[in-house]
């Protein structure tokens, strides 16, 4: 079964055991484990039709129906939400940030 079949509380579940898998893990299990994800979201985008509606329970906001794009837009834009967080951090820590726009990553 994958994620998308899985109901919130199980997928913060998962999310929660892999966190402790990498916790204080030398960077090549980071490595692996970013291979790994990125592997599950390829087979996820090649199985799927993006324009077709799901229904989706959030615990605290219902239930939901939209097509999976929406969500895969979600999930971009939070990342990117994200990142502006990060970047804010290290600058009022006096540090200065890295890019963290997408294209720069693929550039690396």
């Amino acid at each position: 079964m994958s994620c998308r079949e899985k109901n919130f509380n199980e997928i913060v579940e998962i999310k929660t055991e892999k966190s402790k898998q990498v916790a204080g893990a030398p960077l090549a299990v980071y490595q692996e484990a970013y291979q790994e994800i990125a592997q599950n979201f390829r087979q996820f985008f090649a199985a799927n039709d993006l324009s077709r509606p799901i229904e989706i329970e959030h615990r605290r906001f219902g239930k939901l129906v939209c097509p999976l794009e929406d969500l895969v837009f979600h999930v971009a834009n939070h990342g990117t939400y994200h990142r502006g967080n990060i970047t804010a951090m290290l600058r009022q820590l006096g540090l200065t940030g890295v890019p963290t726009d997408y294209v720069f990553f693929k550039y690396l």
